[in-house]
């Protein structure tokens, strides 16, 4: 373990992938989960519980831009990263009193701790490792990898705790691995002194005791918000167009290209998110009811479906890191991050194009072969390796120092928009759960995923077409 420690100026590349991976797993565990739990244990209807699931993912995509607005402004990364896994872990501990009530408040606190986490750390790693370009993108990569090995395990254990009807001890897990985190974190201290810090280098009880009173004050909003799921989706709504504004806001006062440049990607991510959030929102019912999950007399459960997802990001993040500086170095091709970000949309795209002509093929029973889910999520893997990864890369690599914290929480706040999207496409689609296994496979499913498909692709090649003309008038 001591080739991890660190002394504020070297830091393994792995210990903050550690600690993401840690905390991911809880997040896997309900990302996966939430809908089956809230339909089994709450008697709760789909298109309802289609409804919670998207507002947790929104809110947690919320609190990424309000971690940005915190983490090294007003408060350091030490102090936001210990009380945001602490919150995380008391959620986990909530969610093992099975009642509507300890539900409501487990979602409210675990959200708040998951959400501003996340940001937390990729702030950390481009600020340790700023002006390494070829270390943070493969720290990144890296990163990206270990945080889906953190969501295969909790999808692994899901399924398994789905099967018995029983996920008590899953999330007393779900508490310890939050509480390592912690410990890695006391241990190693990830972080750099940070002398710009506003608030929090000075009188360390008095302003850790205001962080405590705003992460409460936040738990307490939450709980309502999950109660007014509609209320909470136009709040939402409201705070990600506040979000564009400000890249607009930035792009007209500083006239720096680069925004203008941010502005572009933000729009292909909006559209990739929102695409991708059908998932763990609608699909997972489609899954559950649409598809022939019997491989060898044995049934997949639901949630390990999404390991496709997850093994090819553990696995092919680390490599396309090695091919793209390899590429680089060599320079055999130019990668530049717009075609990067253009092909993951092409990509998930295609994705729904897959689940279209798996619909073609359903035999009387209306159940589609597995085989063909299992491609659409390799696919959309694909995509999001080139989305995720490079995106926050991005960041680091076009955004100016001092705004970086600022545009790293209006990144991961489009995915809030995105989950919200996903929420109206979602409910949409279950409304009509209630009709047969053949009659929702043919005639709901199979359109909806023929036009999501030719309208990402007509989207893919607009897209491809605007930053081709932006570059060329910013080279010339």
């Amino acid at each position: 373990m001591n080739n991890l420690k660190n002394n504020n100026t070297q830091c393994s590349p792995y210990l903050f992938p550690t600690i993401q991976m840690l905390s991911t797993l809880p997040f896997g565990v309900l990302y996966s989960s939430l809908g089956l739990i809230l339909v089994t244990s709450f008697n709760l209807a789909e298109d309802k519980a289609a409804s919670y699931v998207a507002t947790f993912a929104a809110l947690a995509y919320c609190y990424h831009f309000i971690g940005g607005q915190l983490v090294n402004r007003f408060f350091s990364m030490k102090w936001l990263m210990n009380m945001s896994l602490l919150f995380q872990a008391i959620g986990c501990a909530l969610l093992v009193i099975d009642t509507v009530s300890s539900m409501y408040w487990a979602l409210a606190i675990f959200v708040v701790g998951s959400g501003i986490l996340v940001v937390t750390v990729n702030n950390s790693v481009t600020s340790i490792f700023s002006g390494q370009k070829k270390k943070r993108e493969y720290i990144f990569f890296v990163l990206y990898s270990f945080m889906n090995i953190g969501f295969i395990c909790g999808f692994y254990l899901a399924g398994y705790a789905q099967a018995y009807g029983n996920y008590h001890w899953l999330f007393s897990l779900c508490v310890l691995t939050t509480l390592l985190a912690i410990f890695l974190i006391a241990y190693f201290k990830p972080y750099r002194q940070e002398s710009h810090v506003k608030l929090s280098n000075k009188g360390e009880g008095l302003w850790l005791s205001i962080l405590l009173v705003i992460f409460v004050c936040f738990a307490v909003l939450n709980f309502y918000l999950f109660k007014h799921p509609a209320t909470t989706d136009n709040l939402l709504l409201v705070l990600s167009c506040l979000a564009y504004l400000i890249i607009i806001y930035y792009a007209v006062s500083s006239r720096n290209p680069n925004i203008l440049r941010f502005f572009i990607y933000s729009l292909i991510s909006l559209i990739f998110w929102a695409l991708y959030y059908i998932g763990p929102v609608a699909l997972v019912f489609f899954n559950q009811h649409n598809v022939n999950r019997n491989v060898f007399n044995f049934t997949v459960p639901i949630q390990w479906l999404q390991m496709v997802n997850t093994i090819t990001i553990i696995i092919g993040g680390p490599l396309l890191a090695k091919l793209f500086n390899s590429l680089r170095e060599r320079e055999i091709l130019t990668l530049k991050t717009s075609s990067l970000l253009c092909n993951a949309l092409l990509l998930i795209g295609m994705s729904y194009l897959f689940l279209y002509l798996s619909t073609l093929l359903v035999g009387n029973s209306g159940l589609v072969n597995i085989s063909w889910v299992i491609v659409a999520y390799f696919t959309k893997s694909l995509g999001e390796l080139l989305m995720a990864p490079i995106g926050f890369n991005m960041i680091g690599e076009i955004i100016p120092e001092n705004l970086r914290n600022n545009f790293m929480g209006i990144w991961m706040m489009v995915n809030s928009s995105a989950a919200i999207i996903s929420q109206y496409l979602s409910t949409t689609i279950l409304a009509h759960s209630t009709q047969t296994v053949y009659e929702t496979t043919t005639t709901v499913y199979r359109p909806l995923f023929l036009n999501l498909g030719v309208a990402t692709l007509i989207g893919f090649i607009v897209f491809a077409i605007i930053l081709f003309v932006f570059n060329r008038k910013l080279s010339q």
